[in-house]
């Protein structure tokens, strides 16, 4: 078995990912998912520039 990650959407309204283990495939801010470590490392990169141009990540790892 693969090792799980787990993940919370910090940035953002919802996320959507076709590669979640849920039926809507979205998130919602605040609310955390456990994934394969390899789909949680290549999200917690998924960052984005704000209007003070400060790099914002959308999800950040929960201590499980």
């Amino acid at each position: 078995m693969s090792e799980q990650v787990k993940i919370k959407l910090v940035e953002g309204s919802t996320y959507g990912c076709p590669q979640f283990p849920r039926e809507d495939k979205t998130l919602k801010r605040g609310e955390s998912i456990t994934l394969d470590k390899a789909l949680a490392d290549k999200l917690l990169e998924d960052a984005f520039t704000d209007k003070a141009g400060k790099t914002r990540y959308y999800f950040e790892e929960v201590d499980t």
